[in-house]
């Protein structure tokens, strides 16, 4: 039921008599705090395609790259684009680098299993010898 209040002093009156009123404006609040942040959870980045790269000629570690949507960046050569939240941005640098390792890392196993062949070969060419 809707009350008409003749002034604000009568309104803030009967609001303070009301517990009903105050949960109602304290579940809107959490409600309107929590709602964003729910949206953000299941927001994925998805990548974006890159339709140039021009190299930078006063640092060569840099390069202007043009992204789908017509948008330039001038960033470190080889950073990834992503679209996030409907925004296009570079890569988190944190998101960069734990891609970049998980290569190295199928690069250092490979390496490894190569030494340990190598080592095998010493020592059975040692074996031989003697």
């Amino acid at each position: 039921m809707i009350t008409h209040f003749k002034n604000l002093v009568e309104f803030k009156m009967k609001f303070r008599g009301s517990s009903f009123w105050i949960a109602i404006l304290l579940g809107g609040w959490i409600f309107a705090l929590l709602t964003p942040s729910v949206f953000a959870a299941f927001d994925t980045a998805e990548e974006v395609k890159v339709i140039s790269r021009t190299p930078d000629k006063s640092n060569p570690l840099y390069e202007t790259d043009e992204v789908e949507g017509g948008i330039s960046f001038h960033v470190p050569k080889g950073t990834a684009f992503v679209r996030k939240y409907g925004v296009i941005s570079p890569v988190d640098s944190l998101e960069y680098l734990v891609k970049k390792y998980e290569g190295l890392k199928g690069q250092t196993e490979a390496l490894s299993k190569r030494v340990d062949v190598l080592e095998k070969n010493a020592e059975n060419a040692s074996d031989k010898k003697n």
